[in-house]
């Protein structure tokens, strides 16, 4: 039996009837910002990425370009500042990766480009907590080079010496 038709605004104020979805997936989502499990997901970047991944179905090519930097050293360091580098500089690459190796295998293959730093393979004073989410972000990439891939995917990272200099693809 049809679901009745209805029309709901989205998060951008924008309306939408059921009935010019008709052919196609439809998922909604309920949101409400004070419940826990809201906060736990969104907060940890599941939900983007489940949309990211549900939305981008023809997808070949990923580039991971996010990042921050907070300017620290062992006797300044900032245990938040820490914990969102790792999860910006390393767990949203790796969660994103994750959410669409399955997309890419079922397209026959594809690209993923992390794009990373020097400070990733090189420490510097006073880039702490930023060179150990850079240097996470090295390890899982040439640790996947290293296990057969069921489907052709290159996994190349982009390391650049400057925020304006020259990228060397590593």
């Amino acid at each position: 039996k049809p679901a009745p038709d209805f029309t709901l605004t989205d998060t951008q104020g924008k309306t939408h009837a059921l009935k010019d979805l008709k052919g196609k997936t439809v998922v909604l989502e309920w949101l409400n910002f004070d419940c826990p499990f809201v906060k736990k997901h969104y907060s940890s970047g599941n939900m983007q990425k489940l949309q990211a991944a549900e939305t981008a179905k023809d997808v070949n090519i990923l580039i991971n370009n996010a990042g921050i930097l907070f300017m620290d050293t062992l006797k300044e360091s900032k245990i938040d500042n820490a914990r969102q580098q790792m999860e910006v500089n390393y767990i949203g690459p790796l969660a994103l990766t994750q959410a669409f190796a399955p997309i890419l295998k079922k397209n026959g293959g594809g690209i993923v480009i992390t794009v990373s730093s020097i400070a990733g393979h090189v420490a510097f004073p006073g880039f702490l907590t930023y060179a150990a989410s850079k240097f996470a972000v090295a390890a899982p990439l040439a640790s996947t080079l290293q296990v057969p891939a069921p489907v052709e995917l290159n996994v190349p990272a982009l390391a650049s010496t400057t925020a304006h200099g020259p990228l060397t693809a590593l």
